[in-house]
């Protein structure tokens, strides 16, 4: 029914099954049994990330008027944790910590429904694992970083995306303006003026877009940290600051779509022009895995001797 998506796989050479789960939001423990039946077709380690729709510990995990008593589907959850040899990771690093992912404003509670549970062999990977503020979904993001587990860092081609914004513009046409006062009539030869000039204008464009990139990634941060002080005093207190999170959240909100709208863009153009040719992070990915995919045969001489061949 759509509830988990499970996906097995070699990442740089480690085998290593991703589950993302979305668990009934009522107390079914027969979906923890019927998860488990195909779940277990798999290999570990296993890397379950998602929301699990229930806390594990009401004591620590919910703050309520009427924290109840723990579901059966929690319960279920923490005998696959003990049988499969799982560990809810976030809890581990904190134990003590009183975080919530999720708030409900019709029962005005705080709950951590979100986890990450993982095989106890990729503890010694775990480099951090933190909850993001809630910026785009009513729940918290929970990020997992594993040491062992590193992408191919690509640069991405640069593009002019600057022509529809009037300050590049302006700052385009000042330096123009400036560029020929000072320089129009210095060389008789109008190809080293305008080779000169497009010069000039690169470190323009390169000064703004970097200026542009840094003040961008500075509100996100600024935002952020903000948002996460006033969830945190918000988890406290109750104060009435929701209005005020909920400004900040809807900022944030369209600083993510746009640039989730420019990555989209970007994918179309790539995919357009490499077709369906393979992608530089396939080929390297191909070469990185040669040797550990390589067959070697022994191949017997006449004298005796055994000779060492790849790939006959």
């Amino acid at each position: 029914d759509g509830r988990y998506v499970i996906v097995h796989g070699i990442v740089y050479q480690m085998p290593v099954t991703f589950i993302s789960i979305y668990a009934p939001n009522i107390d079914t423990p027969s979906f923890v049994q019927d998860f488990l039946l195909q779940l277990t077709q798999y290999p570990m380690p296993w890397i379950i990330g998602g929301d699990f729709n229930c806390v594990l510990d009401n004591e620590i995990d919910r703050r309520s008027k009427n924290p109840g008593k723990g579901s059966l589907m929690a319960k279920a959850f923490s005998t696959m944790m003990t049988d499969y040899n799982l560990v809810d990771i976030w809890r581990f690093c904190y134990p003590t910590s009183q975080v919530y992912s999720f708030h409900s404003r019709v029962y005005n509670s705080f709950s951590r429904l979100d986890w990450c549970l993982i095989s106890r062999s990729l503890i010694p990977m775990v480099k951090h694992t933190e909850y993001l503020p809630r910026s785009i979904s009513d729940h918290s993001p929970l990020i997992l970083d594993l040491n062992g587990l590193k992408g191919i860092n690509t640069r991405p081609r640069w593009r002019l995306n600057l022509l529809t914004m009037p300050s590049f513009l302006t700052k385009i046409k000042v330096a123009l303006q400036d560029y020929l006062n000072l320089n129009n009539g210095s060389v008789s030869s109008p190809s080293s003026l305008w080779e000169a000039l497009k010069i000039t204008i690169r470190g323009q464009i390169i000064s703004f877009s970097s200026a542009l990139s840094k003040r961008r990634q500075q509100e996100c941060l600024d935002l952020e940290v903000e948002l996460k002080q006033l969830e945190n005093k918000f988890y406290k207190t109750k104060s009435d600051i929701a209005k005020k999170i909920a400004e900040i959240q809807h900022r944030l909100n369209a600083i993510s779509t746009s640039k989730a709208e420019c990555s989209i863009l970007g994918s179309r153009s790539r995919f357009y022009a490499q077709g369906d040719k393979p992608a530089q992070l396939f080929s390297t990915a191909l070469q990185a895995a040669k040797g550990f995919l390589q067959v070697w045969h022994w191949v017997s001489t006449a004298q005796g001797g055994s000779l060492l061949y790849p790939d006959i």
